[in-house]
């Protein structure tokens, strides 16, 4: 379990061991235990970072979505699936959680994309969104600019990365970095989805986000469903299988 003292950019770098990794077989992204995704080369394993705070917690940028209160926190996935889950309890009680997922299977033209719920549990908790891409492993500056229906990054190479997100959430653009605040009713969630290569940021709908997410927990529970195993430690195996496939290029299967 981690302390949280609560949100910011200047936040020390999370060790690797606390961090969870999540994946659509075409690269892969590790989240830490507070909200932050550290590190994620997109859209392929081999690409260039758009966050490498974990290497540098300066410069790398991140995505982090946590409390706006101090909070512990702990991770574990979805049964079955790479499917993460990071929860966070907060002081007064209340219980905030955010699902990770990268849609899995056929990427039906899009270029990856990594998807994010935050929803409020138990109580009602504010929460902070925090996302700083940096292009090409950080090595020139970031421009970003608000749109309709959330923020697009760009650097002189004319790479392009945008996040949308549910309607309501308001975004400050300060510099290189972007955030926003938000207080969830107990019950009540937000999506933020990240997209890659596209000069539009397009609404949340167009992302199907609840039926994605529906389907990329069927896909993962299919696959280890069909794992043939049935000694000591399954359920260690089983998550050891799953972390496996993750590093699995679908392209060559290798």
């Amino acid at each position: 379990m981690t302390d949280l003292a609560g949100n910011g950019a200047s936040a020390p770098a999370t060790a690797i061991a606390a961090h969870g990794v999540i994946g659509d077989l075409h690269t892969a992204a590790l989240v830490g235990s507070d909200g932050s995704v550290d590190w994620w080369c997109m859209p392929r394993f081999d690409s260039p970072s758009v966050f490498a705070g974990l290497l540098d917690a300066g410069r790398g940028g991140r995505w982090r979505i946590a409390p706006a209160v101090p909070a512990t926190a702990e991770q574990h996935y979805l049964p079955g699936t790479n499917v993460l889950v990071t929860s966070f309890r907060v002081q007064e009680g209340g219980v905030l959680e955010v699902v990770d997922l990268m849609p899995v299977g056929a990427r039906r033209g899009k270029l990856g994309r990594l998807m994010r719920r935050v929803r409020a549990v138990r109580g009602s908790v504010p929460a902070e969104v925090l996302w700083e891409p940096r292009l090409e492993y950080g090595s020139c500056p970031t421009q970003l600019l608000k749109r309709t229906h959330g923020v697009l990054a760009t650097d002189r190479y004319d790479d392009v990365v945008a996040v949308c997100a549910t309607e309501g959430v308001r975004w400050t653009l300060r510099e290189d970095s972007a955030t926003a605040r938000l207080v969830l009713a107990e019950g009540a969630q937000a999506w933020f989805v990240m997209t890659h290569d596209d000069d539009e940021v397009r609404p949340l709908a167009s992302h199907e986000p609840d039926a994605t997410l529906d389907e990329t927990v069927k896909w993962w529970d299919g696959w280890s469903s069909s794992l043939r195993y049935d000694g000591p430690y399954r359920a260690e195996v089983e998550r050891s299988a799953l972390a496996l496939k993750l590093c699995c290029y679908e392209p060559t299967g290798r």
